[in-house]
C-alpha cells in the first residue's frame, strides 16, 4: 500500500517484482522510487515511470539531507545511472549503493561543484559493476526536478555516435559522444572519407578533451560522407555540409530570385506532380502569412544561369527551418536553421537556360523543436523563405573568407590590422606564382596601406590560408558617435592577369573587457540599446531591407547607441545599416529557450549555427 505524510517523509511504491532470470534494459523501471520531499504532486514514482514528460521534484532551498532513491526487492549489478533532469537547477549530489551485506550505504562517486549547475542530462559510473538492492542520489542541492532516473548493467552498451556539421572555415566540425549525447568519447581516431568530382578523399582527426574534431573539407565533394571510429561507421549526405559563405565584391552582380515562385503544401509526391496544383506565392514570406495551413511544402522556380564567367553559386539567406534544395533534379544542400545563410556550388549542375529549383521546407526539425523554438515565442508557424534568395557568379580562383582584428597604439595615432584570408580552387596548384595585394582605402578613396604577400600552394591542398598585415598612420576608430568606414581590398594575381579583386567595408575597432567595463578603441563605452525583433503586422519575421533602416534610423534618433538582436541573426541589411550609421551590435545566436543544451549530439549544430552568424 502507498502511503505518504508530509514533505519529509518516505513515500513507497507498491512493488513490481522481476520476471524469473530476467533484467530489463532500464533496472529503474522495476524499482520502488523513494524520496525525502516532494512538491505539488511531483511525485517520486514520476521519476521512473519510464515517460520524459513526467517528472519529480525536491524543494527549491532544501540544501541538506536531500535524497532520491531507487529500491529492488532483490540485488541487481549496477553499472551506471543516468539522470535526467527537468531544469539544471542541481549543484552537486552523491552516488551511492546499499551494501547488503553490511548493511550500509556506500560511495560510488560524486557529481558537480558548489554553484555550479550539473548538466540537464547526467551519467554516473559505477566502475567496477556492484550487486546492490539499493542506489541513491544522497546530498542532492539547490532543488531537484528529475524526469527520470535510468540505472544499467554491465552489459548494457551505449555505442558511440558522430555528429557532423560545417564550421565555415573549410573544416568539418564533428562530436564523438555515447548515444545519449551525455558523455564525450576522448582521444578517438576519427576516419572521414568520400568521393570527389575527380576521385576520392580521405582525412583523419582526433577527439580532444571535449569529444570535439576538425578535419579539412574537400572542396568538391559528391555523394555521402562516411564517418568512422572505434569499429562504427555513420554515413551523412555531402549536400549537407557548406565549406564556407563567399564575401562578395561591392561591385559584384548580384540576382535576387523574387519573382515567379510556385508552391505546393504537403510533401512532394515521390512519382512525380500534377502542375496545376502548384500556386504562385510570394518570395520572402512565411507561408501561413499567404493563408497555407502546413507543416511541409515545396517551393519551385524555373531560373537562367547569372551571365558572365566563373562559378555559379546560389544562396538562402534564411530558410525555417529545414530546407532541401534541388536543381535540375538532383540533390545540391541540406540545411537546418532558419535565420542564417547557406550557399551551394551549383557549378556544371546549372544550365545556361531554363533551370528547375525545388526546395522542400519542413517546419520541424531538430534545430527548430530543441534548439531555437523560434516559432514557439513568435507565436505563428513561421515556415516558409523567409529572407532572400541570390544567384551570383565568382572567379575559379576566388577568396572564400577572410578575418581580421584591429589593435591601436595607446595613443590612437596608429592602427594595425593583422588578419588572414583563404583561397580556394578545385585545383590549387594552379596559383604557384600568385601573389594577392592587400590594401586599405579611405572614404575619400586615398590607399592608407598596403602590403604584397605571395601565394604558394600544392596540389595535395585544398586551400591557401595567407596572413596579412597593414600598418594605418593616423587612423579613424569607428565607434557610434562617429562610424567612419574603410575599404579592405585584395587583388589575386598571377603574372600580369587579376584573378580576383574583392572589396569589402569595414571600420577599424579594438573591443576590450577590462573589469566591469567594455572599452571600444580604448574607451569605456556604457550601451544605451534596445532589443530587437524582426517584426511586422502583415510580414511576421520576413521583413524587407527598407522596414531594418526605418528601425535603425529611429534608434539612432531616439540617442540610442546599441541594439540587441532578439533572438537570432537580423537580416545582414540591418548591420551594415548599424555599421554605417553607428550601432553597437549584440548579434545572437539562433538558439535559446534551449531544454537539450546539454546534449552533446547537438554540439556540431549549435556550433555551425553560430558560424553562420558569423
Amino acid at each position: 500500500m502507498c502511503w505518504r505524510s508530509g514533505v519529509a517523509v518516505l513515500l513507497a511504491l507498491c512493488w513490481a517484482p522481476l520476471a524469473s532470470g530476467q533484467e530489463p534494459g532500464n533496472l529503474a523501471l522495476l524499482a520502488h522510487a523513494t524520496a525525502s520531499e516532494f512538491q505539488q504532486g511531483l511525485l517520486p514514482e514520476l521519476g521512473n515511470d519510464g515517460k520524459t514528460d513526467t517528472r519529480w521534484s525536491g524543494i527549491p532551498g532544501h540544501n541538506s539531507g536531500v535524497w532520491y532513491e531507487l529500491d529492488w526487492p532483490k540485488p541487481v549489478t549496477v553499472a551506471e545511472v543516468l539522470v535526467r533532469q527537468y531544469q539544471r537547477y542541481t549543484f552537486e549530489w552523491d552516488l551511492q549503493t546499499w551494501d547488503d551485506a553490511k548493511g550500509v550505504w556506500v560511495d560510488a562517486g560524486h557529481y558537480g561543484k558548489p554553484n555550479v549547475r550539473l548538466p540537464g542530462l547526467v551519467l554516473c559510473h559505477i566502475g567496477p559493476a556492484r550487486s546492490t538492492s539499493k542506489v541513491r542520489m544522497a546530498n542532492i542541492t539547490n532543488g531537484p526536478s528529475f524526469t527520470e532516473v535510468e540505472v544499467f548493467g554491465p552489459d548494457h552498451q551505449h555505442p558511440p555516435v558522430i555528429s557532423l556539421a560545417s564550421d565555415l572555415r573549410g573544416n568539418f566540425v564533428g562530436m564523438v559522444c555515447d548515444s545519449l549525447g551525455a558523455s564525450p568519447f576522448t582521444g578517438q581516431k576519427v576516419t572521414l572519407s568520400g568521393s570527389l568530382a575527380a576521385g576520392t578523399w580521405r582525412e583523419e582527426a582526433t577527439t580532444d578533451e571535449h569529444g570535439i574534431f576538425f578535419a579539412p573539407m574537400p572542396v568538391t565533394m559528391t555523394g555521402q560522407v562516411t564517418a568512422s571510429v572505434t569499429g562504427h561507421t555513420q554515413a551523412f549526405e555531402s549536400a549537407g555540409f557548406q565549406r564556407a559563405l563567399t564575401p562578395l565584391d561591392l561591385e559584384t552582380p548580384v540576382k535576387v530570385l523574387d519573382k515567379g515562385w510556385r508552391f505546393l503544401p504537403g510533401s512532394l509526391p515521390n512519382s512525380g506532380y500534377v502542375d496545376r496544383l502548384w500556386a504562385g506565392i510570394k518570395v520572402p514570406a512565411h507561408w501561413a502569412m499567404e493563408g497555407i495551413r502546413s507543416d511541409t511544402g515545396t517551393y519551385k522556380l524555373a531560373f537562367d544561369a547569372p551571365p558572365g564567367l566563373g562559378r555559379i553559386h546560389l544562396r538562402f539567406d534564411g530558410v525555417y527551418s529545414g530546407a532541401e534544395v534541388r536543381v535540375n533534379g538532383r540533390l545540391v544542400a541540406t540545411h537546418e536553421g532558419g535565420f542564417t545563410p547557406f550557399e551551394v556550388d551549383l557549378t556544371g549542375i546549372c544550365r545556361a537556360k531554363d533551370n528547375e529549383l525545388l526546395v522542400a521546407v519542413n517546419e520541424h526539425t531538430n534545430t527548430s523543436d530543441n534548439l531555437d523554438k523560434m516559432s514557439q515565442y513568435a507565436d505563428f508557424p513561421l515556415a516558409g523563405i523567409i529572407r532572400k534568395v541570390t544567384l551570383f557568379r565568382i572567379p575559379d580562383v576566388h577568396i572564400e573568407g577572410y578575418e581580421h582584428q584591429t589593435t591601436f597604439s595607446s595613443d590612437l595615432m596608429e592602427a594595425r590590422v593583422n588578419g588572414t584570408f583563404g583561397l580556394v580552387h578545385p585545383n590549387l596548384d594552379v596559383l604557384r606564382g600568385a601573389t594577392a595585394e592587400v590594401s586599405l582605402v579611405n572614404a575619400e578613396g586615398k590607399t592608407v596601406a598596403q602590403t604584397n604577400q605571395n601565394i604558394g600552394a600544392s596540389p595535395s591542398e585544398m586551400s591557401i590560408t595567407t596572413a596579412f598585415s597593414l600598418t594605418i598612420p593616423r587612423p579613424q576608430p569607428w565607434n557610434a558617435e562617429h562610424p567612419y568606414l574603410y575599404t579592405l581590398k585584395f587583388v589575386v594575381r598571377q603574372g600580369g592577369q587579376v584573378l580576383q579583386t574583392l572589396r569589402q567595408r569595414i571600420g577599424l575597432r579594438q573591443t576590450e573587457v577590462k573589469g566591469t567595463q567594455i572599452l571600444i578603441d580604448g574607451s569605456p563605452v556604457k550601451f544605451r540599446g534596445t532589443c530587437h525583433h524582426d517584426s511586422h503586422p502583415l510580414l511576421g519575421r520576413a521583413v524587407t531591407p527598407a522596414l531594418e533602416l526605418q528601425d535603425v534610423t529611429l534608434m539612432k534618433e531616439a540617442n540610442l547607441n546599441s541594439v540587441r538582436t532578439s533572438h537570432y541573426p537580423p537580416m545582414e541589411e540591418l548591420v551594415q545599416d548599424a555599421d554605417r550609421l553607428g550601432l553597437y551590435v549584440e548579434d545572437e545566436a539562433d538558439f535559446c529557450w534551449v531544454g537539450v543544451a546539454d546534449d552533446l549530439r547537438n554540439t556540431p549544430r549549435i556550433l555551425q549555427l553560430t558560424a553562420e552568424l558569423l
